[in-house]
């Protein structure tokens, strides 16, 4: 009887943990969702371009060696810390043409493209 108790008990235990787990779980997953598929606000005050969001970063406009406005996308061989989900892709990727290069593309299929280089 005892036995058949702490079993019953031990059941409970796991079944509340993996519940716990599962919600923790979907509540990180929906947040990551909504932040990834959220579009980068870009600002420029007091001589510094901001993106903010998810990979957003600032840059010193002086550092700014070119900008320009082009009609298709570096071809990218990988991801290296980002986030890439259907047509959006945010963070730093390899590309054939640039290296390793930072991207904020909210649609990948809606050019044109704003690319900025900078001194680093």
């Amino acid at each position: 009887m005892v036995q058949k108790a702490k079993t019953s008990k031990n059941t409970v235990i796991s079944v509340i943990s993996i519940v716990i787990f599962l919600i923790l779980l979907s509540a990180f997953l929906i947040g990551m969702y909504s932040t990834t598929v959220k579009e980068a606000e870009v600002t420029v005050t007091d001589g510094i371009l901001s993106i903010k969001g998810m990979y957003g970063e600032e840059y010193d406009i002086s550092g700014i060696t070119d900008i320009t406005l082009k009609e298709s996308l570096p071809v990218i061989t990988r991801k290296t810390n980002g986030a890439g989900l259907g047509d959006i892709k945010k963070g730093d990727y390899d590309t054939k043409e640039l290296g390793v290069c930072r991207l904020q593309i909210h649609d990948e299929k809606n050019p044109p493209y704003i690319y900025i280089n900078t001194d680093k």
